[in-house]
């Protein structure tokens, strides 16, 4: 048993893909699903997906379950780009032509373009919310979508940061691809 799991132990640390990315991406589309969904339905209370029932709560689950995939995502990108430069790991065709399109501004303008749209977003949602008096605000949903987008953003912005640094200090990610 203890030697099972220090294989697998040593083989998820070996695979970033298995051990972020297909967590992170399967976290993005239940996450992204629900929350779109939600915010698609404006203001009814309860939104209904065959017999389940989806309200308010589920769109703080749904904005967790994106911002953890993101930076789960993140961290594999990481990782891989780690492993590649000390030789740990070969990188594959895809790997090899995302590192060689990435580059530092990209990620900066990436997230900065989405921070950006998830303040302006807020922004338009607490100046109806100004205009109509101080009224109920019945924007949770598409606040907490607002919200998402600057978190996710603020993340992707720093994440290009740490390419760079993991990368040698280069603007470009691509390291002897």
């Amino acid at each position: 048993w203890r030697d099972g799991f220090r294989h697998l132990n040593y083989m998820l640390l070996l695979s970033p893909t298995w051990l972020f990315i297909a967590p992170a991406v399967l976290m993005f589309v239940m996450g992204f699903a629900v929350l779109a969904l939600l915010v698609a339905a404006g203001d009814s209370e309860v939104v209904w997906l065959g017999n389940l029932r989806f309200g308010d709560h589920w769109a703080v689950a749904a904005s967790a379950a994106l911002i953890m995939s993101v930076q789960t995502a993140l961290m594999g990108v990481y990782a891989s780009l780690y492993g590649y430069r000390e030789g740990f790991r070969q990188p594959t065709g895809w790997a090899k032509t995302f590192l060689r399109r990435s580059r530092l501004q990209y990620w900066l303008g990436t997230g900065l373009l989405l921070t950006l749209a998830g303040f302006a977003w807020a922004f338009w949602i607490v100046a109806g919310w100004v205009a109509s008096e101080y009224g109920a605000l019945d924007s949770m949903r598409p606040l907490i979508a607002a919200a998402t987008l600057i978190v996710i953003g603020s993340q992707i912005f720093f994440s290009g940061f740490l390419m760079s640094i993991i990368s040698g200090n280069r603007s470009r990610h691509a390291i002897g691809l």
